[in-house]
C-alpha cells in the first residue's frame, strides 16, 4: 500500500467522525436503498473510525452482524472499545487492509471514500465483489475527481490531474 498522507490514530477518528456525522443522512439512505435489513452479515472496508460500522449493526441488530476492517491500529483499537463501551454485541472490528482482503459470505460489503486512497482500486473492488454471497450487493461511496479544476489555472494543479 502507498503511504497514506492523512494523519491516523485519534486524530483520524476525530476528523472521520466529523466526517461521519456529515455524511451520515446520505449514507443511510444509501444502506436503505442498497437494501441493508436485519439479520444481514455487513462488512465495511475501510471503516476507519467505525461510525458506518456502528450503524450497520444498528440496522441489521441482534440477529445481524457488522464486521469494520481497517489498517489503522490505533483506529481499530478505538473502535474496539467504543463498541464494548456502548455494549454492542453485534460488531467486530479488525485491523486488515483493504489490499489484503479475502472474506466471503457476506450480504453487504460497504467502503466509503476508501478506493480513492488506493493505489489498484480495481484489485480492491473486486475482492469486495468477491466478498459477497451471491444475491448480496456491493455498496460504493467515494469521490471522482475527473471534473476537477482551478480557477485561475495554476501549472502545479495540472501537474496532479
Amino acid at each position: 500500500m502507498a503511504e497514506y498522507t492523512l494523519a491516523q490514530g485519534v486524530e483520524a477518528k476525530q476528523r472521520l467522525s466529523l466526517l461521519a456525522r456529515v455524511c451520515r443522512p446520505a449514507t443511510l439512505a444509501l444502506l436503505d436503498r442498497a437494501g441493508l435489513q436485519p439479520g444481514y452479515r455487513c462488512l465495511d472496508v475501510g471503516c476507519g473510525s467505525g461510525d458506518v460500522t456502528f450503524d450497520m449493526a444498528r440496522l441489521v441488530g441482534p440477529s445481524g452482524q457488522a464486521v469494520g476492517i481497517d489498517f489503522d491500529e490505533v483506529g481499530v483499537r478505538l473502535a474496539r472499545e467504543e463498541a464494548a463501551a456502548q455494549g454492542v454485541a453485534n460488531v467486530e472490528f479488525r485491523t486488515q487492509s483493504a489490499e489484503s482482503l479475502a472474506e466471503r459470505g457476506y450480504d453487504l460489503v460497504y467502503a466509503r471514500f476508501l478506493l480513492t486512497h488506493l493505489g489498484e482500486p480495481m484489485k480492491v473492488l473486486h475482492a469486495m465483489v468477491t466478498a459477497v454471497q451471491p444475491g448480496g450487493v456491493v455498496v460504493v461511496e467515494d469521490v471522482e475527481f475527473s471534473a476537477a479544476c482551478c480557477s485561475p489555472p495554476q501549472e502545479a494543479f495540472g501537474r496532479f490531474l
